[in-house]
């Protein structure tokens, strides 16, 4: 059975979904290092040849 990591090393088209609490702390304000890091790590996928589609749950 394959990883999640083999799996995206293989796969040309990549969907992260983010809701609210993916990017907010529990008191709502907006976690800045977590979004500085999520689009860090795009970046590296895109550098990569990754196509990524970034959905939102759209509370956000």
């Amino acid at each position: 059975m394959e990883s999640i990591r083999e799996k995206l090393r293989y796969s040309k088209r990549i969907v992260i979904k983010v809701g609210t609490s993916t990017l907010t702390y529990d008191t709502g304000k907006i976690n800045f290092s977590r979004i500085d890091r999520l689009a860090r790590v795009i970046s590296d996928l895109v550098n990569q040849g990754k196509e990524v589609v970034l959905v939102s749950s759209g509370a956000i």
